[in-house]
């Protein structure tokens, strides 16, 4: 066996499997050359073929174990934002029927119209599952401020890659409790936001420029913070949602209406940072962890932590986005994250709807 043969067998291989087959090609080379210098009458001399062949066998079993165990590793994906943790197995994401499938507790939610199934959950304190039209749900979220605003967004929806597909959809939200509202006052911000006006007021000043107003100032931090939002109180509440995108409303859009493009798509739209991301053929999570600094909750002001998980998934006809919303500052029990994380994992759809 020559070198460069040696160097590709090597190449396709794990590191774990390079030590293993650099110790079976120097065995099997010593083996080679212990078979030439020995006589043909040697009592090993039949043996050396055998010993060559049970090292092949174990190179071979070794790279069958490696490629199934990098199959599962690859099929299980964890998404950990700060101190908050998701696993999703995409091996068990598909099922050949959603209404067919009986290994569900009693607190399954299923949609078998459009192909997707989960766990809701069974401790006190969460909403039904609310149904609303994406305009509602924009609403609900303090993202627009009125009807009005959404139509105007759906009339330049006809311009926007996909922009049909993502206004036309249809969405499930699960609340825990009841929200708080928080106000974002002349002062919010955040660390990334400080550093930034930091480093435009001492760029101002290397450049002898006349310093900006505190009004100016609080218009930059602003238009760095919350570029798109157009409302000043939003509500705070531990939240499960689920958006649902029909692909045929997509059908004109110029990108293909696939889980790489919608995410491009959704992580523009919303800006913010993403601090982890995971995927594989079959999904894509995401998610973030953010504080606030000078945020009026109730009568106070106040530091707000945000964690923030999503994903995509999808089956033949549509693409699923899910959203987890979670704040230590709701103050909920411990259980509310683990009814959030369960609510994701559980989640399955179709192989064909």
């Amino acid at each position: 066996m020559s070198e460069s043969e040696r160097t590709g067998i090597l190449s396709e291989i794990s590191n774990w499997l390079k030590l293993l087959g650099l110790i079976v090609l120097v065995a099997e080379s010593v083996i080679i050359a212990a078979m030439t210098a020995s006589p043909t009458n040697h009592p090993l001399y039949n043996w050396y073929p055998v010993f060559m062949l049970l090292f092949l066998v174990v190179i071979v079993v070794a790279i069958f174990l490696d490629r199934h165990y990098k199959r599962q590793s690859d099929e299980i994906l964890t998404l950990a934002v700060g101190d908050k943790q998701i696993t999703v197995n995409t091996s068990e994401l598909k099922v050949p029927d959603t209404r067919a499938d009986k290994t569900y507790k009693s607190n399954v939610y299923s949609d078998s119209q459009k192909g997707f199934i989960f766990e809701s959950p069974i401790s006190t304190g969460w909403s039904k599952p609310q149904h609303m039209d994406s305009g509602s749900m924009l609403i609900k979220l303090g993202l627009i401020p009125d009807a009005k605003a959404f139509e105007q967004a759906r009339a330049g929806a006809a311009v926007v890659p996909m922009g049909q597909m993502l206004l036309g959809g249809s969405n499930i939200i699960i609340e825990y409790g009841q929200p708080t509202y928080c106000e974002i006052t002349d002062n919010t911000s955040n660390s990334v936001i400080d550093t930034i006006v930091v480093r435009i007021l001492k760029l101002i000043d290397e450049q002898g420029k006349e310093k900006p107003s505190e009004d100016d100032i609080i218009k930059i931090r602003k238009g760095l913070l919350f570029p798109n939002i157009q409302i000043k109180k939003f509500p705070l509440q531990n939240r499960f949602a689920i958006h649902v995108y029909d692909k045929d409303l997509a059908v004109q859009s110029p990108i293909s209406p696939n889980l790489g493009n919608l995410f491009v798509l959704l992580t523009k739209q919303q800006g913010g940072a993403v601090d982890k991301l995971v995927a594989n053929e079959d999904s894509i999570l995401w998610g973030s962890q953010q504080t606030l600094t000078n945020i009026q909750i109730e009568s106070s002001l106040r530091e707000l932590t945000t964690y923030t998980i999503n994903a995509l998934f999808e089956n033949d006809k549509f693409l699923f986005e899910l959203n987890v919303a979670f704040s230590p500052q709701t103050e909920a029990p411990i259980s509310v994250w683990d009814d959030l994380k369960n609510m994701i994992s559980s989640f399955k759809v179709s192989s064909s709807s």
